[in-house]
C-alpha cells in the first residue's frame, strides 16, 4: 500500500534564512497535528545536525545534534498513537555536512536503533553534492559504511537507501560497489534534485536502477536551484 507523508518542517513556519527542510524546534509536535487534519499518513523525520535552542531534546555525539533519541522516542510514540500520523521514514539530511565518516557510522547504527522504537523503517542517505558517489573516497566512505550499518538495519528491519545525483554514470558507479553489499540497499528518487542536477528525471541510467527505488521525494526546482510549486519548475512529471 502506497503511504503519502510530507517532510518534517514543511508545515512549520520558515527559517529566517528561509530554509524550509529542517527540524522545527518550537513546532514539531504540533506538526503531527497539521499533518492528520490535510490527510497525511507520515512525517518524514529530518535530521539537521543542529541546536536551534537550548531546550531541544537533542542526543550530542561527536559535537552533532540528533533530535531522534531516547528523551523524545516517547514523544513520537504517544503522538503517532493520538493523531495515527506515523514516523515511517528518515532523512539524514545534513548527515554529510558535520561528520567525518567514522562519525557517521557511530551515529547511523545509533539512528537505526533509535528509529525501531518509532516503527521507522527507511533512512536515505544523499549522496549528492560535495559528497557525490563521483569520487572514489565517497564511495569507498559509502561501502565502509555499508559494511558498518547493513547488518544492523537488516536486523531491524530499516532500508537504507541512498539519493544520487549521477545521472548516467549511475550504473558505472554501483557496479563499483560490492553486489552483496548492495542487496539490501534501496534508492531514495527525489525528483527536483535530480532533474536540477542532471536536466532529465527520465534518462536511461533508470532503466537500470529503477528496481532499487524504495522512496520516493515528490518535488520541483527551478534552473537556479530554488524549490517551488509543483509544475512552475523544470521537472517532467507529464512523461
Amino acid at each position: 500500500m502506497s503511504r503519502i507523508g510530507v517532510m518534517q518542517g514543511r508545515l512549520s513556519p520558515r527559517l529566517k534564512n528561509k530554509s524550509y527542510q529542517y527540524f522545527p524546534t518550537d513546532t514539531w509536535q504540533q506538526e503531527f497535528e497539521i499533518a492528520a487534519s490535510l490527510g497525511f499518513d507520515y512525517i518524514e523525520l529530518v535530521e539537521d545536525g543542529l541546536k536551534l535552542s537550548s531546550n531541544q531534546p537533542y542526543y550530542v555525539g561527536d559535537d552533532y545534534f540528533i533530535n531522534l533519541n531516547y528523551d523524545n522516542i516517547k514523544k513520537y510514540q504517544e503522538l503517532t498513537k493520538k493523531t495515527g500520523v506515523k514516523t515511517f521514514a528518515l532523512c539524514l539530511d545534513a548527515f554529510f555536512i558535520y561528520l567525518d565518516n567514522n562519525s557517521r557510522c557511530k551515529i547511523l547504527l545509533e539512528v537505526i536503533k533509535l528509529g525501531k522504537e518509532i516503527g521507522l523503517q527507511k533512512i536515505t542517505l544523499p549522496y549528492i553534492e560535495s559528497n557525490s558517489l563521483e569520487t572514489q573516497e565517497n564511495v569507498n566512505n559509502l561501502i565502509k559504511l555499508l559494511n558498518t550499518c547493513l547488518w544492523t538495519a537488516r536486523k531491524n528491519n530499516i532500508t537504507l537507501c541512498l539519493e544520487l545525483d549521477l545521472g548516467n554514470e549511475l550504473r558505472n558507479c554501483l557496479f563499483n560497489i560490492p553486489p552483496l553489499t548492495l542487496n539490501d540497499v534501496g534508492i531514495t528518487l527525489d525528483t527536483g534534485n535530480y532533474t536540477y542536477y542532471n536536466g532529465d528525471l527520465w534518462d536511461t541510467s533508470w532503466e537500470f536502477s529503477v528496481g532499487r527505488i524504495r522512496h520516493l521525494h515528490i518535488k520541483d526546482r527551478l534552473k537556479t536551484g530554488e524549490s517551488c510549486i509543483i509544475g512552475s519548475g523544470c521537472t517532467n512529471f507529464k512523461t
